[in-house]
């Protein structure tokens, strides 16, 4: 495969799903589950038979002999063939179960896959695929489709097999007792080809339709559970509860009107095999008036239907499984089409000693804006500062590659950022942001999440580097204190500066800040920015603000407005220079 068709090293498998190419890999279980089912119908097949000699044995007083055309056994007495049903009926309970066993096996290694499958694919999406789809419609597709799929590759699999099965090792047998008898018999199940036709297509749209009501009622829950205290802070509990009660009502009316179609399958294949026992009961007792057939062949036959019903009826439930398993594997097939825009490419780089961008363009059919160039070295201290809409997360999203450039316009170290690893690059950047993810899980947790191994003492030292200590010391168990989705227990400058420390724990070469202070009071941001100065490993530091105070000692300053640079340089030449730099310092010093 090509460089382009990866992703932080793995492979971007955009190809759709197949039913047979998910089994493939258990082809071995499913060999093992269909000799058992075979070994099982052949159970099956011979306990009617025998209860129709052991009828002619107690009409006629004959010696029992069992023919079923290449196997002929005769046995003398009754309490023998009742010996033989007891062998036969604990045998058929032992090799069935071992049947369910190997299928029902197979499909939730199936589900597994999927599921794995799935969750690569999605964690290495960009941008622009979250962008359409949800984390609770993702969450829908990962758990409620891939039970679907499980459901359709074990239950449906083996219910077809066994069908399979049950018809070439019963039908036949039916036919050599009376052909009339058997056409009789089989005859109505012939409608439920019919019946299948019908209902199939209707139950995979109302399926398809369902996971999407299921999708929108995953991510609406998601977002009120996620945003409860802002909804009782602008007092909207009723406007949210009327909304999720008109999305809980959408799912539920798609769940009746797919309950409704599934439900109809059960009542008419029963109907179906109901109608069969009748004709057979009406056509042989005439054979048997007209001596046409005995009394224990006539029993043998419709113990043969009984043995036919159950799979004929679980036919709806067949058709059910199957039809929402496929249309739940051709929404997660939708789900694989997607293909990130931002890909490998094939060199890595250990280090960096300058990040160069040239002629970058954030122009839109709106305004035509001035091209970007700027040069960051190393043990360089960056600032790039401007109001809000200035474009200054937009110049990181592509520095660090969250955003998609073209050739020739972002290098380190004279590579090509297209050129490189994701992985690299990562490697290469500790990123924090305004509004930092937090795990639920402990603080230590969170600070430890991407460094390798880390000492206490190193823990501490950044404890007190990000002005930490003392509010650790009074959380209830230190730093295994919980902190909850999202940090929800904290303040948003005590999550900001977990994710500082996070971030220098993790020991890349290049520290990027978003806005990352904009939680903190002033003498915090002061001794973690004084403090960030000394960290050794840190050899590019790159600070987004619109607190100018952050950047003064900046060895360089890039000043932004509305996705230009209009000037660059420290301090004291931009506040001599640089008019809009100069306007926006006063505006700092007011506040």
């Amino acid at each position: 495969m090509k460089n382009n068709d990866y992703a932080f090293g793995y492979s971007i498998d955009s190809k759709k799903l197949l039913l047979i190419n998910l089994i493939k890999p258990y082809k071995k279980k499913l060999l093992f589950g269909m000799l058992f089912l075979a070994l099982t119908n052949l159970n099956n097949a011979i306990l009617p038979r025998l209860v129709n000699k052991g009828v002619s044995f107690i009409q006629d007083q004959k010696n029992i002999t069992l023919d079923f055309g290449l196997i002929k056994f005769n046995l003398g007495m009754l309490n023998q063939l009742l010996f033989l049903l007891v062998i036969l009926a604990v045998l058929g309970a032992f090799i069935r179960t071992l049947s369910r066993i190997f299928i029902f096996d197979l499909g939730r290694n199936v589900e597994k896959d999927i599921m794995s499958k799935l969750y690569q694919h999605l964690v290495l999406q960009d941008d622009k695929f979250y962008k359409v789809y949800g984390v609770g419609d993702l969450m829908n597709h990962l758990i409620t489709d891939t039970a679907n799929i499980r459901m359709m590759a074990g239950f449906s699999l083996l219910s077809v097999i066994n069908i399979l099965f049950l018809c070439v090792i019963s039908i036949p047998l039916l036919f050599s007792i009376n052909v009339t008898l058997a056409l009789t018999a089989l005859l109505p199940f012939l409608c439920i080809i019919i019946v299948t036709k019908i209902l199939s297509a209707k139950i995979f749209a109302n399926t398809k339709k369902h996971q999407e009501q299921l999708s929108f009622l995953s991510s609406h829950l998601q977002e009120n559970l996620l945003l409860s205290q802002l909804i009782r802070l602008f007092h909207r509990q009723e406007y949210e509860a009327s909304r999720f009660e008109e999305t809980n009502n959408n799912v539920s009316l798609s769940a009746l009107s797919l309950g409704n179609t599934r439900v109809l399958m059960n009542p008419i294949m029963r109907l179906i095999t109901g109608f069969s026992v009748g004709l057979v009961l009406l056509v042989g007792l005439f054979l048997i008036a007209t001596n046409q057939i005995t009394l224990g062949a006539f029993i043998e036959v419709n113990a043969r239907i009984l043995q036919l019903s159950w799979p004929f009826t679980s036919v709806g439930f067949v058709i059910s499984s199957y039809s929402r398993g496929m249309a739940s594997l051709n929404r997660i097939n939708k789900l694989l089409e997607n293909k990130p825009d931002i890909l490998d490419g094939n060199i890595k780089i250990d280090n960096i000693s300058k990040i160069t961008i040239n002629n970058l363009d954030f122009s839109d059919t709106k305004k035509h804006r001035k091209k970007i160039n700027l040069s960051i070295k190393n043990n360089q201290t960056v600032g790039i500062v401007g109001a809000n809409a200035s474009f200054k997360s937009s110049l990181l999203r592509v520095i660090y590659r969250r955003a998609q450039v073209s050739e020739g316009v972002v290098f380190f170290d004279g590579h090509d950022i297209n050129s490189l690893t994701l992985d690299c690059i990562n490697n290469l950047m500790a990123v924090v942001t305004q509004e930092p993810f937090l795990f639920h899980a402990s603080i230590k947790d969170n600070l430890c999440f991407g460094a390798q191994q880390i000492n206490e003492n190193e823990l501490d030292s950044v404890l007190k580097l990000v002005s930490f200590s003392k509010e650790v010391a009074n959380f209830p168990k230190g730093l295994e204190t919980i902190i909850g989705e999202r940090g929800i227990t904290l303040s948003g400058g005590q999550k900001q500066r977990i994710a500082i420390g996070r971030a220098i724990l993790s020991k890349r070469p290049i520290l990027i800040l978003d806005d990352a202070l904009s939680a903190c009071d002033a003498q915090t941001e002061n001794h973690i920015m004084s403090n960030l100065l000394k960290i050794k490993h840190i050899k590019i530091k790159i600070i987004v603000t619109h607190k100018l105070s952050l950047t003064k000692d900046a060895d360089e300053i890039f000043v932004m407005d509305n996705g230009e640079i209009v000037d660059h340089g420290n301090h004291d030449h931009l506040i001599n220079n640089c008019l809009v730099y100069k306007e926006f310092w006063g505006m700092n010093e007011k506040y």
